[in-house]
């Protein structure tokens, strides 16, 4: 019940605040597509396993299906979507969003919209897939509503493709950093302390098993399930912060071995699920 205004190629609320959350307005953005081409990036190995994903979560759609795309950033993701589809490109950043219309110049089959997760200007049952890659959990006790009013716009067998952070992961990363505070935090609240624009952000962490019952409490089937891995954040990590050459290139081969066959705890766990009524 608002009127939309654009902005060069962003829609957005007129006469509303496009979010509560000011820091996220007032930062410039996300940046993991321009990390993911850095040379010991976690966004750059990771995205291998999220393309992954997409990709096979796409091939279960129909060609020419309206995806909407949540808290995309500046959308690592966006092109791989829109390769055969429509996609509806969500953030509550401005900048994140102009930076990638610009990359994108134009694309017919892209549109993107400024707003927060509860300002969507979308029909009900119109959306044929949801991604929302690690993005959700930032609405922490918030999660489950703000989960069951996106799904409202999802068709009837509709998919959501959710990525979430996983307790274990936080608490093993905090741990290599001598952090012990906030993996205290993390395994005693459930929570993931980030800094966005000098403002200290509280974001969800999850167990496997309360993200399965999240989703079947909310009607969804999960098709599949897959892990984002915390070693090769963790190599990530540990390789952009070491001097030593030699041990960067041990760690490095050790980033080129690894596959998804070992087994590990998780950073994220993937889901795919189908919108059963």
């Amino acid at each position: 019940n608002y009127c939309l205004v654009r902005k060069k190629n962003i829609w957005m609320p007129k006469n509303k605040e496009i979010s509560k959350y000011k820091y996220w307005q007032d930062s410039d953005g996300t940046r993991l597509r321009e990390r993911a081409e850095a040379e010991f990036s976690t966004s750059k190995f990771e995205s291998t396993y999220y393309e992954k994903i997409i990709r096979s979560s796409l091939k279960i759609l129909n060609k020419n299906s309206l995806i909407l795309e949540l808290g995309a950033g500046d959308g690592r993701f966006t092109q791989l979507l829109g390769a055969d589809n429509y996609v509806i490109v969500n953030d509550i950043n401005f900048n994140s969003l102009d930076r990638l219309s610009k990359l994108l110049n134009d694309e017919s089959n892209i549109i993107f919209i400024c707003c927060s997760y509860d300002s969507l200007p979308i029909k009900k049952n119109s959306i044929d897939m949801i991604a929302a890659i690690e993005c959700l959990y930032y609405s922490n006790n918030e999660f489950e509503f703000v989960l069951s009013n996106i799904l409202k716009l999802l068709k009837r067998d509709g998919l959501l493709l959710d990525s979430e952070p996983l307790i274990d992961g936080a608490i093993i990363y905090n741990l290599i950093e001598n952090d012990f505070e906030h993996a205290q935090v993390n395994i005693n609240r459930n929570l993931k302390i980030e800094t966005i624009a000098n403002s200290k952000i509280n974001g969800r962490l999850f167990s496997k098993n309360s993200i399965r019952k999240i989703m079947n409490d909310n009607n969804l089937n999960i098709l599949k399930e897959q892990d984002i891995p915390l070693i090769i954040s963790l190599i990530s990590h540990l390789s952009a912060s070491q001097k030593n050459r030699t041990i960067v290139n041990t760690l490095t081969n050790l980033l080129n071995t690894y596959h998804e066959d070992l087994p590990d705890s998780g950073r994220c766990f993937v889901t795919l699920s189908k919108k059963l009524r």
